[in-house]
């Protein structure tokens, strides 16, 4: 089973949201409702969001993205065209 630990109206656990949706995997969102959640979640930086895959838990949304494509690449989320998939991640890195 996907989990993501994170705030629905957070900016990052939404572009993980919808490329859980876009990709059509099932996933539950655990949202925080105190202050611990976020270090119990993320022990290593106490931000969120972060993905859980079976016992494997992911931190930052872009590198979350980036595990979903790896282990779910269809569909893709970044383009076939490698010069426009480049560009696709410098927009994301900026």
């Amino acid at each position: 089973m996907i989990s993501i630990d994170g705030a629905a109206r957070v900016p990052y656990t939404e572009k993980v949201r919808r490329a859980l949706l876009y990709k059509r995997i099932a996933f539950e969102l655990q949202e925080p409702t105190c202050n611990e959640d976020y270090q119990r979640w993320n022990p290593k930086s106490g931000m969120l969001p972060v993905l859980h895959v079976g016992d494997e838990v992911i931190e930052d949304s872009t590198q979350i993205l980036f595990a979903l494509d790896a282990r779910y690449p269809d569909p893709p989320l970044l383009a076939p065209d490698p010069m426009v998939a480049s560009q696709q991640r410098q927009l994301e890195d900026w």
